[in-house]
């Protein structure tokens, strides 16, 4: 992963806490814009420009909301303080840039007002950069590792039990290169457990994960994503590389692009 610059814009400082309050935090906002590409007009790189900012603009959208007086007496909150009442962080690692792909991870972290903890999103975007269009990393892999793709019709006896393939690849690329699934485990029986059981709780589709192409490893990073917070330990990427990516008949254009990058 490139080196990332922080350009964070601080939107809202936080205030002074009165004494009896000073062992929380102060209310804070911090958004980091995604990086621009350079264009100069109508080029593909003006397009993907155009769909960073509406990123910019979804990131403005405040999970929590602005509280008015009365929320805020209801609650107990101090008045004082800024109206959010909450902590909101959103930044942007640039994950790859290569000759035919542009690849970003968005990360937002947040604390609302009378929630029982914190909550974190992580989202991957991916550009294709010779026709400016989004694309769908899940749609560079062949089409039986799709999520969308559906599974085998569930009265099949012998498909009761069976995970769906892109899961099933996730759990054996996670015991080849992890050996600390089990310590990041909340559940003693580890993370292969964690992940089999979230994936029973929609027996007819694909749990949700993230896919994102990573110059630094040359690889495209698979990670479960969606998993309850006492879980969030289990949301490990594990590497798809240039070469399993070419055994699993993966786009030609990605698996090239990612086999220049430089490790």
């Amino acid at each position: 992963m490139q080196a990332r610059t922080r350009l964070a814009a601080l939107l809202l400082a936080a205030l002074s806490l009165p004494a009896q309050a000073q062992e929380r935090p102060d209310p804070m906002v911090l958004i980091e814009p995604t990086p621009r590409l350079p264009c100069s007009g109508t080029e593909p790189a003006c397009k993907i420009n155009a769909a960073l900012l509406a990123l910019d603009q979804d990131a403005l959208m405040l999970p929590c909301g602005l509280l008015d007086d009365e929320t805020i007496a209801a609650e107990g909150l101090d008045a004082g303080r800024n109206p959010l009442q909450m902590w909101y962080s959103h930044w942007v690692d640039v994950t790859f840039q290569g000759a035919d792909f542009y690849g970003l991870l968005l990360q937002t972290d947040a604390a609302c007002p009378g929630g029982a903890h914190g909550w974190s999103e992580q989202d991957a975007v991916l550009f294709d950069l010779k026709t400016g269009e989004k694309v769908d990393p899940f749609s560079l892999l062949p089409a039986e590792l799709r999520p969308e793709t559906p599974l085998v019709n569930d009265l099949d006896p012998e498909a009761q039990g069976r995970l769906p393939p892109l899961t099933a690849l996730y759990l054996d690329l996670l015991a080849k290169t992890d050996p600390t699934a089990k310590a990041n485990s909340a559940d003693p029986r580890g993370c292969t457990s964690v992940i089999t059981s979230h994936q029973a709780l929609t027996p007819l589709e694909t749990m949700g994960f993230l896919l994102y192409p990573d110059a630094a490893s040359q690889a495209l990073i698979l990670k479960p994503s969606g998993l309850p917070h006492v879980a969030t330990g289990c949301e490990i990427g594990v590497p798809l590389s240039v070469e399993l990516l070419q055994g699993l008949g993966a786009d030609p254009r990605l698996v090239a692009d990612l086999a220049r990058a430089a490790p």
